[in-house]
């Protein structure tokens, strides 16, 4: 059953605050699924804020503060482990709700591949209607669709939903905004390798 996971073994620090940060926005995006995480997301953004500090901190070579920075990536694994129990126990082994949630789901044993890099990205403007209508090439292993959407220019964190098939719609965007968006197959291995950006004003 797939879970979710740390990947703390081969991780930097620059990987993990980028993860830690990703799981962070996504949960709290996503509040109507994860309703009550324990820890609770407060917990997490203090923790990694005080990584974050740390990591600047040791960037002169002091070696007690070498020490505080591995003593805050150690504490921020254990949180993001003790969260990771709490998206298990929601997800259920449904790898869409753990990637709703940022974390990367568990490889299942003895899978073998790469997911290919989707092509032909598109996004058709849905006149009036505030949408956008978006799809790529069908790869027939895939499981899910992951499409991401982000107004464009911002440092604003990706939005994703998922897709049964190579077609999604997003609405209730802004109105003469331009947004960015990519996409991403989900199939046995858990790679997530990003299409082309593409860019689209909406109407």
């Amino acid at each position: 059953m797939k879970k979710p996971t740390l990947q703390s073994h081969n991780i930097n620090n620059e990987e993990l605050n980028i993860y830690a940060t990703k799981i962070l926005d996504q949960m709290r995006t996503n509040s109507d699924v994860f309703i009550d995480p324990t820890p609770n997301l407060d917990k997490l953004e203090t923790i990694l804020l005080e990584f974050q500090q740390a990591v600047t901190d040791a960037a002169h070579r002091d070696q007690r503060a070498i020490l505080l920075r591995d003593e805050k990536r150690k504490e921020l694994l254990r949180v993001l482990r003790l969260l990771s129990f709490y998206v298990a126990q929601v997800a259920d082994g449904d790898v869409s709700l753990i990637l709703l949630s940022g974390y990367v789901p568990s490889r299942t044993p003895g899978s073998t591949g790469d997911n290919p890099k989707p092509e032909t990205p598109r996004a058709k403007p849905q006149i009036g209607s505030c949408a956008i209508d978006l799809s790529v090439k069908p790869w027939r292993p895939a499981r899910v669709y992951q499409f991401e959407y982000r107004k464009k220019n911002s440092d604003d964190p990706w939005h994703i939903k998922l897709s049964s098939n190579s077609r999604c719609r997003i609405a209730d965007l802004e109105r003469f905004q331009e947004y960015e968006f990519r996409v991403s197959y989900i199939g046995k291995s858990t790679e997530v390798v990003y299409s082309d950006i593409i860019s689209s004003y909406v109407y």
